[in-house]
């Protein structure tokens, strides 16, 4: 009985035989063409174990990477698979122009503007030629091929990652500026994601919990014991990072007087605009003029108040700093 293998390399070898005659046919004044042919022949009809190095070379060839932002839909395949675009998926869609730029030998070859020459039947015959080798070839291999998302699915990933930034703008735009209440409430909802649960509301009494015992120096196990909510598995450095932050936030929020930290708040969302729209650079800040503003409508009380705070404010913005003050 012969093999299935055999069956399947003699199966490739016809298919490749009828497209490199066609090719070769097709353009015959292409002697760089003819000795591609050559070489690809030449690896199918060599013995058994020559052979089948070629074969796994062509399917090592196939999953290559493409180049990040070589063409517009690389993002669409990452976020729906899992995995970087490669050769084997820009064959499936018939992408010529791609696969010559990732194949020196093939650009050399003009490879595309010999494909985009063919009459539109000759050319679905040969992208079918292409195809039905490319399957042979992972089978002789035993290659499981990659996934190859419908052109319907990427169309909409592409739609819906278009709608999550529009969104995120809009949220942005909406809220005009970024408050404290705004950094840890959006803080603790990737704190959740990071601890893969559920977020749960931020009330008061979690707000006070996690400003009285998250620092920059609390520790995974500490974590674990103070906050069950966030789950009981290790914690990962990013984790801890965004816990520690967190807990800054929170201390300085506790620790500032309301109305100096909407004096703060207020004047820092101005400044961002001012920086953003090009009317006020870094160089032009006037350090003296911003502290009356933030100080404008706050009372004497207030600023008693933050100056006893103090001991509570320089280390948390120590920590979120990361250096010393």
């Amino acid at each position: 009985m012969t093999s299935l293998r055999y069956r399947t390399i003699a199966e490739l070898k016809a298919v490749c035989g009828d497209l490199v005659e066609s090719l070769c046919g097709t353009f015959p004044a292409c002697n760089e063409l003819k000795q591609w042919c050559t070489t690809l022949t030449a690896g199918l009809d060599a013995d058994e174990e020559e052979c089948m190095e070629f074969l796994h070379r062509l399917a090592s060839y196939l999953s290559t990477p493409v180049p990040h932002k070589m063409v517009k839909y690389d993002r669409a395949i990452l976020s729906i698979t899992g995995n970087p675009l490669n050769v084997y998926q820009v064959l499936m869609y018939n992408d010529a122009d791609t696969v010559s730029n990732v194949f020196v030998r093939l650009r050399d070859l003009q490879m595309a503007e010999k494909v985009k020459t063919l009459s539109k039947d000759d050319l679905g015959m040969f992208w079918q030629f292409v195809h039905e080798a490319i399957q042979l070839v992972l089978r002789a291999t035993q290659t499981v091929p990659p996934v190859v998302p419908t052109t319907q699915q990427i169309a909409e990933d592409i739609e819906r990652r278009k709608r999550q930034r529009d969104q995120l703008q809009n949220t942005n735009t909406t809220r005009g500026s970024m408050s404290v209440a705004d950094g840890v409430d959006d803080l603790w909802k990737e704190l959740c994601h990071t601890r893969d649960v559920t977020p749960i509301p931020l009330t008061d009494a979690l707000i006070e919990r996690v400003a009285r015992l998250v620092s920059g120096e609390t520790t995974a196990e500490e974590m674990c014991r103070n906050f069950p909510e966030l789950g009981d598995g290790e914690y990962s450095d990013e984790s801890l990072a965004i816990a520690q932050r967190i807990g800054s936030l929170c201390a300085m929020k506790n620790a500032i007087p309301t109305n100096m930290m909407s004096g703060i708040e207020r004047v820092a969302s101005s400044l961002v605009r001012d920086i953003n729209s090009g009317k006020m650079d870094f160089a032009s800040l006037d350090v003296e003029k911003i502290g009356e503003q933030v100080l404008r409508g706050v009372g004497e009380g207030d600023v008693n108040d933050f100056a006893k705070s103090l001991d509570k404010i320089l280390p948390a913005l120590q920590s979120m700093g990361g250096g010393k003050l």
